[in-house]
């Protein structure tokens, strides 16, 4: 069914679920701003959607304020007992090797500090009563926990938790309830400094995760700069390293220096040109992006027009990019915060170790594989992050995008950005549009492509068509403002709802 755009004036919610939509609008209605809203949606979703993000993962966040363009970058490093050639030696995509320090509570801290004019009881109380008394598990859970199970059945604490849900089937997580309660009470520093850090690093431990208490003591994200670029007349800002966000403003600026967004939507031409290009980029993020704090990234250099010119006539080479489970949402408010809120625990369910009701994070699996990368493994380090949020800003006009799909989120926000500017889409039509995705880049290219589009007739690209409407290209939610109005729509490819004032 294709999507919808809701339109208001005094604010805006879009999520990958109801249960969040509602929570965040309520806010709203009660006189809340969006970053109080944003803190509800988070918890919210945390609870009722536990395999795409919660308290045992990272967050991200991309707004716009009265005051500015603000962002902040809530990932954690390998812990201090990582032994790297162990991880190299392994290569693990899922176990204690792959838990990173979570990132969120820390986000939700930044923000109840910075910006939050309700308190932190009233924020998270839908998130607790979900937890306490239950929720019907959604058919996506569901779908969620089945696909887990051969890949998750060693793990006795996710097995224990999870076991065998069904759609429908009444969930009560009293072990998360407990801990947000705590969290509602003593606020968030409690999870890294108080007695709930001490269990969660004991319950760490107990599964093998190489965790120290002084881990979370230490552990703080940061506020950081956007990066920025230009796209056909509008200014476009992405999150910095370590995340990949660079990667999307790099195809949006090869695709206006090649102009194949002047071709028409659906030629196979542009798909092909498209997807050539997408290689491009992913060979530079994989080449040199990681922890800044580490690595001299030269941001200069990627985003450079020279640049972009000469790699779009050299030959291409690469690898191979895989999707993930996340969950975006944004939620704007009539002080004009407009929020782009994302977070993650890496691939559904993260690294299949849960301690008290909470699934921890498998993001340490984004570490190269090798000790001369920029993203290298090692104890301190963060990870590579596949997690960005899109803003763009024309005039008065103001866009923010964002996405589950792992790796291929810089794709599906180019793509959603390039409907809406080259083609005149409008937002919901934008997302709607069926997707073409570049999957594999070497001797040969892979993608999949959704139906409705005219597949490339080339020998380079070896092709998988899709269902129109398929997850595997990703979940995308937007909001806009454009005079005076706000905006939102929700992706039809899951079951997430956009609401308005």
């Amino acid at each position: 069914m294709p999507g919808f755009t809701v339109y208001g004036k005094n604010g805006v919610v879009v999520s990958q679920n109801y249960h969040a939509s509602m929570a965040g609008i309520k806010i709203l209605e009660n006189g809340g701003n969006a970053f109080d809203a944003a803190i509800t949606i988070s918890s919210v979703l945390s609870v009722v959607i536990p395999h795409t993000g919660g308290l045992g993962g990272d967050g991200f966040i991309l707004a716009i304020t009265p005051d500015g363009i603000i962002g902040y970058n809530g990932s954690g490093p390998a812990p201090s007992g990582f032994d790297e050639k162990e991880y190299i030696s392994i290569a693990p995509v899922r176990g204690p090797l792959t838990v990173t320090i979570p990132g969120l509570v820390d986000l939700w801290r930044w923000v109840y500090d910075k910006y939050c004019t309700k308190n932190l009881e009233e924020l998270l109380s839908q998130a607790i009563s979900l937890a306490v008394n239950g929720f019907p598990v959604s058919d996506e859970l569901a779908r969620a926990i089945e696909a887990s199970k051969n890949i998750l059945a060693s793990y006795q604490s996710w097995n224990k938790l999870y076991g065998n849900f069904k759609s429908g089937d009444w969930f009560i997580q009293k072990d998360l309830g407990e801990v947000l309660k705590k969290i509602s009470k003593f606020g968030p520093e409690e999870f890294y400094k108080g007695e709930l850090a001490r269990e969660l690093a004991d319950g760490l431990r107990a599964q093998d995760v190489p965790v120290d208490i002084r881990d979370l003591r230490v552990y703080k994200g940061e506020p950081v700069r956007p990066l920025r670029s230009e796209y056909r007349g509008y200014d476009i800002y992405e999150l910095p390293p370590n995340t990949q966000g660079i990667t999307t403003l790099e195809i949006l600026s090869m695709i206006e220096e090649a102009n194949i967004d002047r071709l028409d939507f659906n030629d196979p031409q542009r798909i092909e040109l498209q997807l050539k290009i997408t290689g491009l980029a992913y060979e530079d993020r994989d080449a040199f992006l990681g922890d800044p704090r580490f690595s001299q990234i030269p941001i200069e250099k990627l985003l450079s027009k020279n640049y972009l010119r000469n790699r779009i006539q050299e030959k291409l080479k690469g690898g191979i990019l895989k999707g993930a489970d996340t969950t975006f949402f944004a939620v704007a408010d009539k002080f004009g915060n407009m929020v782009g809120f994302i977070q993650s625990l890496f691939y559904p369910f993260g690294s299949g170790i849960v301690v008290k009701g909470i699934p921890f994070q498998n993001r340490g699996a984004g570490f190269a594989k090798s000790l001369s990368s920029p993203n290298r493994p090692g104890r301190g380090r963060r990870p590579l992050h596949t997690l960005s949020v899109l803003l763009a800003e024309k005039g008065e006009r103001k866009l923010i995008i964002g996405c589950a799909g792992g790796d291929l989120r810089p794709q599906i926000h180019s793509e959603i950005l390039e409907n809406i500017v080259a083609y005149n889409m409008n937002i919901s039509k934008a997302v709607d549009a069926p997707r073409f995705m570049l999957t594999e880049w070497n001797k040969y290219f892979s993608a999949i492509i959704e139906g409705r589009l005219q597949l490339p007739k080339s020998n380079e690209i070896k092709i998988e068509t899709l269902p129109y409407y398929s997850s595997s290209v990703g979940i995308a939610n937007i909001i806009e403002y454009v005079r005076g109005v706000y905006a939102g729509t929700s992706d039809p490819r899951s079951e997430g709802i956009a609401l308005a004032l």
